[in-house]
This record gives C-alpha cells, structure tokens and sequence, in this order.
C-alpha cells in the first residue's frame, strides 16, 4: 500500500467481529523507528482491528498491520502538538492576567486536562477515524 505504515504483528485472540493482534516495537526495526504509530511506552501494544470481508484469521498467526501514513500524523497532532499548543497558551494567558505564575501553571494543566477529557469522550469517533487493516504476510 502506498504511503502506510506497516508493523508485523501476531493475533492475540478473535471474536466475531474484531481482531486483537499483539505487536512488539522494536529499536533494531527500521519501520519502528516511526513507533508505527503514537504508541503506549511500553514496548508492546495490543490492536483492536474490525473484522471486515472475508479473511480467514488463526490465533497466533502472524500479519501485517497497516494504517495510512497521514493518520499517524495525526495522531501525534492530537497527543502531542495540540495539548502543548493548549498548555501554552493558557499559561501565557493567565500569567498575564494574573501575575501569579503557580497559580497560572495550575489551571494551564487543568486546561489540558479537560483537553484529555473531551478526547475520551469522542473515544469512539476517534476509533472509527483511525481504522487500521490486516493483512496476510
């Protein structure tokens, strides 16, 4: 596919209309240096793919998952850029009016906070927009 990124993974478990595949990141993996995606810390994520047309998955398999190249940079928009776009903002508004640069600090983190709140609540949009794909190897 053209402009995808693409990480091995191995499936976890299948139910009837979702697939969890369990993939590793690792550092010696050119396509990881990308982290294929904005992942947790953690070395090893699992995935949650919708189930679609008729591929015919085992447990324990080994695929290819795949997501558009451009949703990754979005994603790192959403985690990364905006909220310290937010969190600046805020702080640089509030010292202003202020003067108090604790208080200011206090409720700039608190702006973000609601940030990360609205984003779990439009959770299940945001699933739907970053859909990723399966593939046989």
């Amino acid at each position: 596919m053209k402009e995808c990124i693409e990480c091995k993974g191995i499936i976890d478990s299948i139910d009837s209309n979702k697939v969890y595949v369990r993939v590793v990141f690792s550092s010696a993996c050119s396509d990881c240096h990308k982290k294929c995606w904005v992942s947790s810390s953690s070395k090893e994520d699992i995935i949650e793919i919708s189930k679609k047309g008729n591929g015919n998955y085992n447990v324990n398999e080994t695929v290819n998952v795949i997501m558009k190249e451009s949703l990754g940079i979005k994603a790192v928009l959403l985690v990364y850029f905006i909220p310290f776009i937010i969190i600046l903002f805020f702080l640089i508004i509030f010292v202003s009016i202020t003067k108090n640069e604790g208080l200011s600090g206090l409720i700039s983190i608190l702006t973000l906070v609601l940030y990360y709140i609205v984003l779990y609540a439009k959770r299940d949009k945001l699933k739907k927009a970053f859909e990723f794909k399966i593939g046989k190897i």
